[in-house]
């Protein structure tokens, strides 16, 4: 038998789904081939560690907690339900307290301010203004003399 034939083989071997010849030629190749046998008994203890793990006994209150945690999970989202309504009437109001803060301060702000500064402003605008008339008229007139 080839090293191929047998690695296709070996886990029914060892599981002993084989037939009587079968068996008997894999146990005369695994008595001639050292890569094989050593290959087989890996495989050989990889099965016992996985035959002697313990099996998990199923927790008696295992329903009871997960019930539990479904309850939980559902009075949380009831919860959150209610919490949107409450943020529709008070988000709102909310705005508008900042809006009438917002305005109320603007305006304490501007009466506040001296407005003085900007009466000379404006009366020196209007000096540049009869300035730049009075120039503008000699070309007038000399224009309207010619």
């Amino acid at each position: 038998m080839k090293c191929k034939n047998f690695h296709k083989k070996m886990i029914f071997y060892i599981d002993g789904e084989l037939t009587a010849p079968e068996n008997s030629v894999i146990d005369q190749h695994l008595k001639t081939c050292n890569d094989c046998s050593l290959l087989f008994s890996e495989l050989k203890s990889c099965y016992k560690l996985i035959e002697n793990k313990e099996t998990l006994k199923p927790n008696p209150f295992l329903y009871t907690r997960i019930k539990q945690n479904i309850e939980n999970i559902e009075q949380a989202l009831s919860l959150k339900e209610l919490k949107p309504v409450y943020m529709r009437i008070i988000q709102p109001v909310l705005i508008a307290c900042l809006l009438v803060t917002g305005i109320s301060f603007g305006i304490l702000l501007g009466n506040s301010y001296d407005n003085t500064p900007q009466k000379n402003k404006s009366i020196a605008s209007t000096n540049e203004f009869y300035m730049n008339d009075f120039q503008s008229e000699e070309l007038e007139i000399n224009l309207l003399n010619e």
